[in-house]
């Protein structure tokens, strides 16, 4: 290992950053430095630096951690750098502040990366791996680098195949590791507003005789996100007893690709979930409301995930049923 990736080393680089920190800050002013937990960030090789750095700066406000971010790439020497992530909340005088470590190395040097990120970690703090590399992803090793996280965290829209990804992510789930997909997240606000649909009692009584369920997206193949939402849907279905139908249906215009549409049927009730725009609207038989549907920006999405330190038995359950469809 080289010595630039001595653990004391970039420990003492992040003491040095705090004693600049306090030093900027002024006196009246001061620097809190805040931290709930080690997010290890394994970017892809072609991955915009500046894009991530923003990513983590709008995250740590909602979740302040320290961001421990491993970039391989061919040829590049072992180092690491330290930075800090500042804001100000509303209303405060104080800065509050956290940390970024920046390690570059060669996919080779992966497991010598690894190696330092146990003894750089906040002490007793849950740790999260989010896998942001493909490579990585698909290769054997990352069982064994995602054992020292608490949870690991992917998107699997950015892993090709939908099928090929819910394979690799229910190998792990089965191997003990608690899981995170990004694309699963995105539909947050898809699940609570056809969920609030059969609050009303007079429409859950439909549900045990629904008997077709179809999923519309965007782009030439269904995208990780159509696949977990028609699963989801499935599964709530067959647990009140019915056996609908599930069918899949491209959009040629629907662009890039995103879930677009779910609808449910029955021969005598019918529910549209759409989304239009930047609004999602809900129909039941003649009547529509529609909502704000929020864009779905990796922080936000993280920040959810964030919420959840252990295993997610919903997830876990859908992933098992998207690998059947």
């Amino acid at each position: 290992m080289g010595a630039t990736l001595a653990p004391e080393k970039i420990l003492k680089q992040v003491a040095d950053l705090w004693v600049n920190e306090h030093a900027e800050g002024g006196a009246g002013t001061g620097v809190l430095r805040a931290c709930s937990l080690t997010l290890v960030v394994v970017a892809a090789e072609d991955e915009d630096a500046a894009g991530l750095s923003e990513t983590l700066a709008a995250l740590m406000p909602l979740h302040p951690a320290r961001a421990i971010v491993i970039r391989p790439s061919p040829n590049q020497p072992l180092g690491a750098h330290v930075a800090a992530h500042c804001w100000i909340p509303f209303g405060q005088k104080h800065q509050v502040c956290s940390e970024e470590i920046e390690i570059t190395g060669s996919e080779g040097a992966l497991d010598d990366i690894f190696s330092v990120v146990s003894p750089i970690r906040a002490p007793d703090l849950p740790v999260i791996l989010w896998c942001r590399n493909r490579a990585l992803f698909e290769s054997a090793s990352i069982a064994r680098h995602a054992k020292l996280a608490s949870r690991l965290i992917v998107d699997s829209a950015a892993l090709g195949d939908p099928r090929q990804a819910f394979g690799l992510l229910s190998n792990l789930v089965a191997g003990g590791l608690r899981i995170g997909d990004l694309s699963w997240t995105g539909l947050t606000r898809w699940r609570e507003m056809l969920s609030q649909v059969f609050e009303n009692r007079k429409y859950a009584a439909h549900l045990p005789q629904m008997t077709q369920v179809t999923v519309t997206y965007g782009g030439s193949a269904a995208p990780a996100c159509a696949r977990y939402m028609g699963a989801w849907i499935l599964d709530s279905l067959r647990q009140t007893g019915a056996q609908p139908k599930l069918d899949f249906a491209a959009e040629p215009t629907g662009g890039e690709e995103q879930l677009l549409a779910v609808e449910l049927s029955s021969d005598s009730f019918h529910v549209t979930l759409a989304r239009q725009g930047e609004t999602l609207c809900v129909s039941v038989d003649d009547l529509t409301h529609c909502t704000n549907l929020p864009v779905t920006k990796d922080h936000l999405l993280m920040s959810e995930e964030l919420e959840i330190l252990g295993r997610d038995p919903v997830f876990e359950q859908v992933l098992r049923v998207a690998i059947e469809l």
